[in-house]
């Protein structure tokens, strides 16, 4: 016999294939596909939040007073079918309600207590059991809703966010997680090779000083007799650049053994004659002068730091004048004028300014006392308000000249007291 289905009217029709196959198969057909669930939810200070449920639970920020508001996810069970209207229900005889009694009125009670849904916002929100990120963004397109008195406005900047450990209570205020911090000996083992290493490394380090300078202490006393002996004879003999080197050495190895070296101060004056003599410029005085009044005065500077400062002079002036206690500014002064020029004597001048020189104020020499010396150059400037080039020399760098054969290897003669023009 054909199955047969019952229509609008209460008659039944007959079932094709595809029916019967499709009542035989209840269970086989495709399931709906799942519709969107939206959500309402309220935060703590009554500002409603709308959107639409996901996969996961969301944890939001209310995008006008920055509370916490907790989503749940999408729920996973079907939803339930539209109940089928009862062929019997929609055709049954309307029934008089006399045959009936009434209904007794019900007593009214306050509900059972039960955990509610987050979602409903007459009730509190439950604790998370675990640690919840809570992330500032919100849905696209919120609902805008009414503020109440008393919330905060629409300008508050959202809170900080926040990290509540399960068991805690909101009221405790924010809780700042900080990370552990391991022990010296953690940190020690964790980084043992790179420790062990650099350990290695500094034990070579040290080693290799100690027996430096182990080695170079035994070496001093050789390294100053050195200078003694041949550094000497090589200043005398006008070999100055070698003799700057080894007398330089032996006054280092001088000064490591504390002076206590027999012919220390010897070492010492030899190195600094044998550096002015290595260092000698390769003009005089004129005529560096001469060089300077006919250069341009915007260039002079430039060309007198390239070529002659630092350079050193070897001079022989008679004492002319020395500090008086009864002028503060008064200083020693030699009589060395220097003339340059076309004419007879020059049609210019120039002089020495030794104010500050150190190697007279320590020697306090006497007037007309004239030793040779030699200075390192610091400046050649003209002096506008008495029309002269001042030549002045570097504080630290005079040293009497005490090795006559060194100033023979060049040539340098002390000049004749009668040629010396009167200042």
């Amino acid at each position: 016999m054909e199955p047969v289905r019952p229509t609008e009217t209460g008659s039944r029709v007959p079932l094709g294939m595809l029916g019967r196959v499709k009542a035989m198969m209840p269970g086989w057909s495709a399931a709906p596909p799942s519709r969107p669930q939206a959500f309402s939810v309220a935060c703590a200070e009554g500002h409603r939040l709308q959107g639409q449920r996901t996969e996961g639970y969301q944890a939001l920020r209310c995008p006008t007073c920055g509370e916490g508001i907790f989503v749940l996810p999408r729920s996973p069970l079907p939803e339930p079918p539209v109940p089928a209207s009862s062929t019997r229900a929609r055709f049954a005889p309307e029934v008089e309600p006399e045959g009936f009694p009434e209904d007794e009125p019900l007593v009214l009670s306050d509900p059972i207590p039960s955990n509610a849904p987050v979602d409903v916002p007459d009730q509190a929100e439950p604790e998370p059991e675990a640690e919840i990120d809570w992330v500032d963004e919100v849905p696209e397109t919120p609902r805008p809703v009414s503020k109440k008195p008393g919330s905060p406005g629409p300008d508050r900047k959202p809170a900080a966010s926040k990290t509540v450990p399960a068991g805690r209570s909101r009221d405790l205020g924010p809780t700042i997680l900080v990370a552990d911090r391991p022990t010296l000996a953690e940190w020690a083992l964790k980084h043992r090779n790179v420790l062990l290493a650099a350990g290695l490394l500094l034990l070579i380090a040290g080693t290799v000083t100690f027996r430096w300078r182990r080695t170079r202490l035994e070496d001093l006393p050789r390294v100053a007799e050195l200078g003694l002996t041949e550094g000497i004879k090589k200043l005398d003999a006008g070999e100055f650049h070698a003799a700057k080197k080894i007398l330089s050495d032996a006054s280092e190895a001088v000064d490591s053994l504390g002076g206590r070296f027999e012919g220390a101060e010897t070492i010492r004056q030899a190195a600094l004659e044998a550096a002015i003599f290595a260092d000698l410029s390769p003009r005089g005085l004129d005529e560096i002068l001469e060089e300077a009044a006919n250069d341009d005065p915007r260039e002079w500077p430039k060309h007198f730091a390239t070529f002659y400062k630092g350079r050193s002079i070897l001079l022989d002036p008679p004492i002319s004048a020395e500090p008086d206690p009864a002028r503060p500014n008064s200083h020693f002064e030699v009589n060395f004028p220097i003339y340059f020029g076309r004419g007879p004597r020059g049609d210019s001048k120039g002089r020495i300014d030794l104010n500050g020189f150190r190697l007279f104020e320590l020697s306090q020499p006497k007037i007309n006392e004239q030793k040779p010396f030699g200075a390192r150059l610091a400046s050649v400037e003209l002096d506008v308000a008495s029309n002269e080039w001042v030549v002045t020399f570097e504080p630290d760098s005079g040293v009497f000249i005490t090795h006559p054969k060194a100033l023979e290897a060049i040539d340098w003669a002390r000049p004749d007291p009668s040629e010396i023009p009167s200042p």
